[in-house]
Formats: structure tokens, C-alpha cells, sequence
């Protein structure tokens, strides 16, 4: 009868794709373009294709997971930082921005 070990071992080699290399599941994004192409004609697995691609949206979906947050757990200190470590980056981006514009 094999143990645990020697299983946990077996499925360690089975998932080897090469030598020395463990196989990657796919990643948000792969698995993101393969929901989209099941359906390409779909307007709203389009514009979420679009939203979620988007590298500036990126920002907005974490304002928003914080913002969410904050809205049920106001009192939170961790929160209260998370909100104020936003607010530091996004006026940092907005001078980074400005320099990037205007030259300086």
C-alpha cells in the first residue's frame, strides 16, 4: 500500500514536463482570452476582455476592491492604510504623469 509521501512524490513526477520544469496552470489572463474566444461576438465578454486588459484599469478595479472594503469596515486601521497608500500612489501617478507631459 503507498504511503502519502510516495504519492505526493508519484504526482510531483507525473506533473514534470521536462526535465527539472513543473507544468503551469494557466494563468487569469489566458484563461480570461479562452472564456472570450468560447463567445467572441459577446458584447459584455467583450468590454470585460477590454476592462480587465487594460493595464491603466488596473487601478481601478484595486480602487475599487479597497473602496468596497472600506465601505463595510470603516473603523478598520488596515483599511484606513490601504486607502491612504492609494491615495499616495494615484497623486504620485498623477505627478508622474504631469512630469511625463510636460517635459519636466
Amino acid at each position: 500500500m503507498p504511503t502519502l509521501l510516495t504519492q505526493f512524490k508519484d504526482q510531483a513526477s507525473e506533473a514534470r514536463s521536462g526535465p527539472g520544469r513543473l507544468q503551469r496552470s494557466p494563468s487569469a489572463r489566458q484563461r480570461l482570452a479562452a472564456w472570450h474566444a468560447s463567445k467572441v461576438d459577446s458584447r459584455p465578454r467583450g468590454f470585460l476582455m477590454q476592462l480587465i486588459g487594460c493595464i491603466y484599469c488596473l487601478g481601478w478595479w484595486a480602487s475599487g476592491a479597497v473602496l468596497t472594503v472600506w465601505w463595510f469596515w470603516r473603523d478598520n486601521q488596515l483599511v484606513e492604510f490601504g486607502l491612504l497608500w492609494f491615495a499616495v500612489a494615484g497623486a504620485q501617478a498623477l505627478l508622474n504623469r504631469r512630469d511625463d507631459t510636460f517635459g519636466g
